[in-house]
């Protein structure tokens, strides 16, 4: 498996906006930014294996909130998977939900979608 080298361009552009328009005290954000966060956030934690970090201290609202942000941008295999991930998880022992979360990871890496070109060719329309 390669090595996961970060978001696009646009996308990484779009995200440093976000947080420079954050970090100036502006606390409402638009649907669009918001999917594009959440998309980038999980997507980033996935590739970089620190999903089960990310989703510590609220994974079936995190992973609700994923699946709708891919489906808005069109990425319907990755926002299945997370459909029927989110059952999957929310039915386990937590002594399974670490298992289920890199295996998560592991399939989310494998995905026959192109995840990064979708969510940049998102962020190019609704931003730029």
């Amino acid at each position: 498996m390669a090595s996961w080298s970060g978001h696009k361009p646009a996308t990484r552009a779009a995200l440093l906006a976000m947080l420079t328009k954050a970090s100036a005290g502006v606390e409402s954000f638009t649907y669009v930014e918001r999917v594009l966060f959440v998309a980038c956030e999980f997507w980033a934690a996935a590739m970089n294996r620190t999903l089960a970090h990310h989703l510590a201290d609220d994974a079936p609202s995190k992973i609700r909130q994923a699946e709708g942000a891919f489906g808005a941008i069109g990425l319907v295999g990755v926002e299945e998977f997370l459909r029927l991930g989110y059952v999957e998880f929310t039915a386990a022992n937590p002594p399974e939900s670490v298992a289920q979360i890199a295996a998560m990871e592991d399939k989310l890496a494998q995905i026959d979608e192109s995840v990064d070109e979708a969510i940049e060719v998102f962020t190019r329309k609704w931003f730029f």
